[in-house]
């Protein structure tokens, strides 16, 4: 920007000061409005970016929520029927068998071959499927499992017996249905029986020793029940529990 000197001067270099003067502001003025322009175009991109990372941390965040609602709604669920899926064990019975002596007479063995349990669902639990429930069995040196459920031994447990096969029977003693099926239901009362054998032939535990039964359902909670075999065994049916 040009300076006027005071002073005499002519008027013709005062217009052309003036007219410089006036020029370089008009300059200048124009270079402020580009730099101001400038930056509102940057602000706009700044902030046009800023909304579009809003949105997408939203979507995912959405996403998210509703992928851990789900699968909190199915481990409710599902945690739900193992608690209320439940059994009750009220009685276990040891079953032995004759044998026939060199004088042709008969008596007891003095071994359990086979145990029957008595059993029955919970108050409000959920109904069992037999067909895919396991059973396990387990002496201090006796250790068989899975036992699984023969459906052709259905209300006949003499098909699952001596067969070296580790499988268990079931016969119904109370139901209020007309048509059987391999499902345990409530106001249902059922036998599941099982030849204490493997493969390789019998396992029978010996007296005075403590056994281990579990029932084990696909879905729910394990029920087991403990109990001691007699010093003696006079008897085919030894109560073991209660």
């Amino acid at each position: 920007m040009k300076t006027i000197i005071k002073g005499k001067t002519p008027l013709s270099k005062v217009k052309t000061t003036i007219k410089d003067n006036i020029s370089f502001l008009k300059d200048t003025m124009k270079i402020t409005k580009n730099k101001k322009g400038a930056m509102g175009i940057g602000t706009l991109i700044i902030f046009i970016a800023i909304v579009l990372v809003a949105a997408v941390a939203a979507t995912v965040l959405i996403t998210t929520s509703s992928t851990m609602q789900k699968r909190a709604y199915e481990t409710s669920k599902k945690t739900l029927h193992q608690v209320s899926t439940n059994m009750d064990i009220s009685s276990v019975t040891g079953v032995s068998t004759n044998q026939t002596n060199l004088t042709g007479a008969t008596h007891v063995t003095d071994t359990l071959h086979e145990v029957s349990l008595t059993i029955r669902l919970s108050p409000g639990a959920d109904n069992v499927d037999l067909r895919r429930t396991v059973l396990a069995y387990g002496t201090s040196n006796v250790s068989i499992r899975p036992i699984i459920y023969n459906v052709s031994a259905r209300d006949n447990p003499f098909l699952a017996r001596d067969n070296n096969v580790s499988d268990f029977a079931m016969q119904y003693l109370e139901t209020t249905e007309t048509s059987r099926d391999d499902i345990l239901e409530t106001g249902e009362t059922i036998e599941l029986s099982f030849w204490i054998e493997d493969i390789y032939g019998d396992l029978p535990p010996t007296t005075h020793e403590d056994i281990k039964i579990t029932i084990i359902p696909d879905i729910g909670i394990p029920t087991s029940v403990e109990v001691t075999t007699p010093e003696v065994i006079e008897r085919m049916y030894t109560k073991l529990y209660p």
